[in-house]
């Protein structure tokens, strides 16, 4: 199975359940799919990124994870985290890149069991 549906599939279990943003209970999609406001989330669009990042250093990088983090720019007002110009503690990728760089480094670990 291809490493971006795996990841997408882990962190609706694991992280999207848990989201501010996540849609009421009435618009849970079925299991496989979308939450609706997937294609909004910035976790989401640099998910690629994200596990290439895992993938290439099997955890986290020199620079760090925050560091790696607060690069990427915010979807919503396009500034970095850095910046103090921005919405970044509204990003899910700010509130829980943590959680979902765990998913996705146990996913590296576990692809060739």
């Amino acid at each position: 199975m291809d490493d971006l549906v795996v990841a997408r599939t882990a962190l609706r279990t694991q992280v999207c359940v848990d989201c501010f943003r996540k849609p009421l209970a009435s618009e849970t999609p079925k299991p496989g799919e979308a939450y609706s406001c997937e294609p909004a989330c910035d976790l989401f669009t640099y998910l690629p990124r994200l596990v290439e990042l895992i993938h290439r250093f099997g955890g986290e990088p020199p620079c760090g994870y925050e560091s790696a983090i607060h690069s990427l720019p915010c979807r919503k007002c396009t500034s970095a985290a850095g910046t103090g110009e921005s919405c970044c503690s509204e990003r899910p990728l700010e509130k829980y890149a943590g959680e979902a760089l765990a998913v996705l480094e146990w996913i590296e670990r576990h692809k060739n069991d």
